[in-house]
């Protein structure tokens, strides 16, 4: 079972790519306040504190490292307005 929800690695990659919350709300049709919420439950997950801390975390997990050419980002961000 994924640590992330489908939605939650969307949410990371496009952190990584650093994106501001407003951005990521226009990008995946949501609220602000729901990106800061994921954002909230990443960092709790992961046990990280930090931006920066969960895109090293996220590097060292099959999501990134599958997707760590930054080619296939816009590829995978592709999959993440699947759901929207």
């Amino acid at each position: 079972m994924p640590l992330l929800t489908r939605r939650e690695e969307c949410v990371v990659r496009l952190v990584a790519e650093g994106t501001k919350n407003r951005e990521i709300s226009q990008k995946l049709r949501a609220k602000e306040h729901s990106i800061r919420n994921y954002i909230y439950r990443i960092f709790e997950k992961l046990g990280a504190s930090s931006r920066v801390e969960t895109i090293l975390y996220m590097f060292g997990t099959e999501i990134v490292a599958i997707k760590s050419s930054w080619l296939s980002v816009s590829v995978a961000f592709e999959t993440c307005l699947d759901f929207v």
